[in-house]
């Protein structure tokens, strides 16, 4: 599910910049086809990492929200019946299943 072929504005000759101040932000226009190839946007605020995430901005998916959440929900839900408080700070370990929907919500590598 790569999210940069779905950027489908067309090339425009205005020379308005756009300046964003979130990553949240950056990929809410991407995603709703905002942008346009060839425009200039500003990153205000912004790390630069050499780290590539297999889909640039998935995280900001609703189909990604639902995967982290149901991943958080599985995993608590066992917690409980086990008599554990999830509430009690402890480390989270996530079930491979659950692993893999944190990587389709965006969160994680594959090594």
């Amino acid at each position: 599910m790569s999210l940069i072929s779905k950027i489908t504005g067309k090339a425009s000759n205005k020379s308005e910049d756009l300046n964003i101040a979130s990553d949240r932000l950056f990929w809410k226009e991407a995603i709703d086809s905002n942008l346009y190839p060839g425009q200039i946007v500003k990153l205000s605020n912004y790390k630069m990492l050499e780290w590539i995430p297999s889909s640039p901005g998935r995280y900001h998916t609703n189909d990604a929200r639902f995967e982290r959440d149901e991943a958080y929900r599985r995993h608590f839900e066992k917690e409980r019946r086990k008599g554990i408080d999830p509430k009690k700070g402890r480390f989270i370990e996530l079930s491979p299943g659950d692993k893999r929907s944190m990587i389709k919500g965006g969160l994680g590598s594959l090594e």
